[in-house]
């Protein structure tokens, strides 16, 4: 039976030295993501969710889009909720922004006001709902 190979240098890891530099490294880029996701946290007052990103070891740029995409779908479901003026899906299809543009573009053109007198009602409903008064030539979208 042949014997087992030796290596020739049996030191071929890094050294001490070397190890601590690494290990100094590691803590030092891991209090940094602590330190940016916290920051983010206390921006957007998310704590909760800071302390298991921190936990589950998420980056701070994974966290950073993480909580932007939920309080973009928050202000979109407060928008959304805030604009229901209770159209229904003929009504939806029915309410055309190019032709409000068009009036609202042309505001002496009785024709095209006019034709955009659903568009306005709708735009007019939605102000009111959001508590908003209504600026002349303007558009308040319902949806």
């Amino acid at each position: 039976m042949p014997a087992p190979i030796e290596p020739e240098n049996p030191n071929t890891g890094p050294s001490e030295e070397e190890l601590e530099k690494i290990r100094s490294k590691v803590a030092e880029d891991e209090a940094t993501r602590i330190r940016e996701i916290e920051a983010i946290a206390a921006k957007w007052n998310c704590r909760d969710q800071a302390a298991e990103a921190i936990r589950s070891g998420m980056s701070s740029g994974a966290f950073s889009t993480k909580t932007l995409m939920e309080m973009g779908e928050r202000g979109q479901e407060k928008i959304s909720a805030s604009a229901d003026i209770g159209l229904n899906q003929k009504e939806r299809k029915q309410f055309s922004f190019v032709r409000a543009l068009n009036a609202l573009a042309n505001p002496n053109n009785q024709q095209l006001r006019e034709a955009a007198k659903f568009e306005f009602e709708c735009s007019a409903a939605a102000s009111k709902k959001r508590d908003k008064q209504k600026q002349p030539e303007s558009l308040c979208l319902p949806m």
